[in-house]
């Protein structure tokens, strides 16, 4: 990532509503971040988001802030973290394709699993996500066949763990279920180095989120790689995408409840993904009740559409700094 190319910058703060709250390590009404905009040398402009999500991300947003601002004035990018680069490569990025209708699944958290299944079964969703590992195995066995049994055959159900579980709950949970209706089960493991032996013992399909490493390692069972994009940055999402076609592990590009720039650089690398796209992890822009960008992306039919010809950037931000 080379920085001296850039002719100008400007770096804004914005603010949006949710449209209801938020729960990560606490509950939050707001969601807050930074836009970069950049032109380089050559005439290209573009736009990248930095917007940390407390629970996810270690970083807060005046350290982050603090970050992109030394980064463009001094043209160094050696301390920059994982989402400060994942901001500046979304603008210097230009996609080698271009951004497609990406198709999403839906996201089951919080109470009422069987009222939101179907309303998502209703608005024609491929693929559903439900959280799991947040009560008891036996009453997470008895949610996932009532969410399996309400949403039907048709569309697929991943499940979502977050590590919550030590081998031997996660294996009861998985002998406790239809496997066979299970597209994933993701991160069901404190210690992700027992996944083989989970999935010796069970023959579940398994994803992996938060143990994911790069370079990829081949483990027997994992069948999709979950790629949060502003864990990682630009460019190494590009190289795990890669990594995980070679392995035969579908790539899912999942969003941190970014605004619609950061939805911008997911969806052009949802695109490189190839021909065979899953229901990929992007639908968190429905929490927003105004976006950075106009209009924002909308969703039909469960796919997160491309608004042609184009879009603009939302004027309403305050700007923190810049040159040129």
């Amino acid at each position: 990532m080379d920085l001296h190319n850039i002719q100008r910058w400007t770096l804004s703060r914005f603010r949006l509503p949710l449209t209801r709250p938020l729960t990560t390590c606490s509950s939050i009404a707001h969601r807050e971040g930074l836009i970069v905009e950049l032109e380089t040398n050559d005439g290209h402009v573009g736009f990248g988001e930095a917007s940390p999500l407390p629970g996810l991300h270690r970083i807060t947003l005046e350290t982050i802030q603090d970050q992109l601002v030394h980064a463009l004035r001094q043209r160094d990018n050696s301390g920059l973290s994982p989402l400060g680069r994942f901001a500046i490569e979304s603008a210097l990025w230009r996609p080698p394709v271009k951004p497609i209708d990406v198709p999403i699944n839906g996201l089951i958290t919080g109470t009422n699993p069987i009222k939101q299944a179907l309303n998502l079964r209703s608005l024609g969703y491929k693929a559903v996500k439900l959280k799991v590992g947040l009560r008891s195995i036996g009453d997470d066995i008895s949610m996932v066949g009532a969410v399996s049994k309400t949403l039907g055959d048709s569309i697929a159900l991943r499940l979502d763990a977050n590590q919550a579980w030590s081998l031997e709950q996660a294996t009861a949970f998985a002998n406790g279920i239809d496997i066979n209706r299970i597209d994933y089960l993701e991160e069901p493991l404190t210690n992700p180095g027992d996944l083989p032996d989970l999935v010796s013992q069970t023959s579940i399909r398994v994803a992996i989120d938060e143990s994911v490493t790069y370079p990829l390692e081949p483990t027997a069972g994992v069948v999709a790689v979950v790629i949060k994009p502003t864990r990682w940055g630009v460019m190494t999402s590009l190289k795990l995408i890669e990594n995980a076609n070679l392995l035969d592990c579908t790539p899912v590009i999942s969003s941190t409840f970014e605004s619609g720039v950061g939805q911008y650089t997911l969806m052009a690398l949802a695109a490189t993904i190839g021909p065979n796209l899953v229901p990929q992890g992007l639908g968190c822009g429905q929490w927003l009740e105004t976006d950075t960008i106009n209009p924002a992306f909308p969703i039909d039919q469960a796919v997160l559409r491309w608004p042609l010809p184009h879009f603009g950037i939302s004027t309403d931000h305050t700007v923190v700094c810049g040159h040129g």
